[in-house]
C-alpha cells in the first residue's frame, strides 16, 4: 500500500520512471532526452602579403550574429598560425565573419585590415550523430590572410 501511494504521489510530482524496471524500454528511452550541439574549428595563417612570412601576434577576431557565442578573439603564434575552437548549442550557424588587423610593427610596418566571410552549409557538418545523437557534427574551416602593407 505504501510503494504504491508513494508512486503515485512520484508520478505527481513528474518522477513516472522511478517506478520502472532500469532493464525495460521505457526507462533508456531517458537518455535521449538532451540538447543539439556542434563543434566549430576555425583556422590558418597570417602572413606578409609582400614578403611571405608568416606574422606573429596578428589579431585575428571572429564575429557571428546568429550565435553570439563563436565571437572570439586570438592572436597568431611565431609561425603566423591561428586557432579557435567553439562548441555551440542549437547549431544554426550560417556565416561568420573573420577579421586580420595588426597594430603598428616594431620595425614600423603597417598592415591593412583583412576580412573574410565563412559560409557554412548543411555540407559542411562531419560525423553527425558520432557518440550522441544530438551530436551535429564538426565544421572545419581554414582561412589564410595575406595582409598588405599600408601605403
Amino acid at each position: 500500500m505504501k510503494t504504491r501511494l508513494l508512486s503515485g504521489l512520484l508520478s505527481l510530482l513528474g518522477f513516472s520512471g522511478i517506478t520502472a524496471s532500469c532493464n525495460s524500454e521505457e526507462y533508456q528511452s531517458a537518455g535521449e532526452y538532451g540538447t543539439p550541439y556542434a563543434r566549430f574549428t576555425f583556422k590558418g595563417t597570417v602572413t606578409d602579403a609582400e614578403a611571405h612570412s608568416p606574422l606573429e601576434s596578428i589579431r585575428v577576431i571572429s564575429r557571428s550574429a546568429e550565435a553570439p557565442e563563436l565571437t572570439d578573439t586570438v592572436y597568431t603564434d611565431r609561425a603566423g598560425a591561428y586557432l579557435m575552437e567553439f562548441e555551440h548549442i542549437f547549431p544554426n550557424v550560417e556565416k561568420v565573419e573573420l577579421r586580420a588587423d595588426a597594430q603598428e610593427r616594431e620595425n614600423g610596418i603597417l598592415f591593412e585590415e583583412a576580412r573574410h566571410t565563412i559560409i557554412i552549409t548543411e555540407e559542411d557538418y562531419t560525423g553527425r550523430g558520432e557518440g550522441s545523437s544530438w551530436n551535429h557534427g564538426t565544421v572545419t574551416k581554414s582561412v589564410d590572410f595575406a595582409l598588405e602593407r599600408k601605403k
